[in-house]
């Protein structure tokens, strides 16, 4: 879609998709979460989650309602709530642009959330710098052990956006990993 070309849901007709963001990011401004969201934004949310480019998964065996949870860095976001009780988040703007997270993308999300608190360590020492760019050490460590981002499976937790990586093995390998990547105190 072309910018500034009219962006069109079943519910709503916006002037392009910086107007649909702009009416999302509002209705998402006024749920705090844990809100179930209400039947009238539940229908737009359930027509914009049709466009995220992995709808099917998304909705899975269907969708019961709306919530709004919160995402790992303090913000919030809208996720699904299916009809077997299950709760997956999405991204409006995915849905908005078409472009969904990559493997990769969701894997480094993953891992970060894996290695917060030794962050924290880090930036908490005198003289400690943020070291290798984080996608480069995920880049590393998947090669060094001779992995791919789409072999690590992804587990939902509930209240949050951001999975976690299931096998915590691989989630304790990668700690030490970072950890002798990460720069210590000059």
């Amino acid at each position: 879609m072309p910018p500034g070309e009219r962006f069109v849901i079943e519910t709503a007709d916006f002037v392009d998709r910086d107007e649909a963001a702009s009416f999302f990011r509002g209705m998402l401004a006024r749920l705090p979460a844990g809100t179930r969201v209400g039947p009238a934004d539940a229908m737009h949310l359930r027509a914009l989650l049709g466009r995220h480019p992995d709808a099917a998964a998304k909705v899975g065996p269907g969708v019961a309602g709306f919530t709004v949870i919160r995402t790992e860095h303090a913000g919030r976001c809208f996720a699904a709530v299916r009809t077997d009780g299950s709760v997956v988040d999405f991204s409006v703007r995915h849905c908005i642009h078409g472009r969904a997270a990559s493997p990769f993308q969701s894997l480094k999300r993953a891992l970060r959330v894996a290695v917060r608190a030794d962050v924290e360590v880090l930036r908490g020492r005198a003289g400690a710098d943020d070291g290798a760019p984080f996608g480069l050490i995920v880049k590393a460590y998947l090669e060094s052990r001779g992995l791919d981002a789409r072999s690590l499976a992804l587990v939902s937790r509930p209240g949050f956006a951001t999975p976690v990586v299931a096998d915590e093995a691989v989630v304790a390998d990668f700690r030490a990993f970072h950890r002798e990547r990460a720069s210590a105190p000059a």
